[in-house]
């Protein structure tokens, strides 16, 4: 094994890297692509891109459409694939609508319109939306509204223990 050491700049520890070769990687293993593209969205998590669904996005470089509550993500969409008898990299460019606004937003807008049927057209303009959580930066479609569910009601989690989802999302939360 390889031993080597580095500072963390945050509070200048010292730490030991260990580097054992496990096994040679060849070309028709079949990780060799699936290493390939771990590195590759390694790399894009350093220069501080932001996963959205599978792709990589720029939120630092968005651009704000104030008048329509919009905002335009920059990205990347990238695949290595094997090409004949050699293997190839796909990086495009791409871009990701997202909304200004949240979920809330939409439901006091559906109250202030709807007057006397506010959960039904908020449930005609929320399900089949996708929408993306800030406290694990990934994305979910809405498929339906359930209005007898509160921040105090329960649900099981993996391991078998029931939590509240106030709790749930206190501590999923940064």
């Amino acid at each position: 094994p390889m031993e080597l050491f580095s500072t963390r700049q945050s509070d200048e520890a010292q730490i030991r890297i260990t580097i054992k070769l496990v096994a040679d990687l060849t070309q028709g293993d079949s990780h060799y692509l699936q290493f390939f593209n771990i590195i590759m969205r390694k790399c894009l998590g350093h220069l501080k891109l932001q996963l959205v669904g599978r792709n990589f996005f720029d939120a630092r470089a968005k651009v704000d459409i104030r008048e329509f509550k919009l905002e335009l993500w920059p990205g990347y969409i990238t695949s290595i694939r094997q090409h004949e008898m050699k293997i190839m990299m796909c990086a495009e460019i791409t871009h990701k609508v997202m909304r200004q606004d949240n979920v809330l937003d939409l439901l006091s807008e559906c109250h202030r319109q709807s007057g006397n049927d506010p959960r039904n057209t908020f449930v005609k303009a929320i399900v089949g939306s996708v929408v993306l959580t800030d406290y694990n930066n990934r994305t979910y479609r809405i498929d339906d509204v359930d209005w007898d569910v509160t921040p105090a009601s329960t649900f099981p989690l993996k391991e078998g223990a029931t939590i509240s989802y106030k709790d749930y999302y206190s501590q999923a939360s940064p």
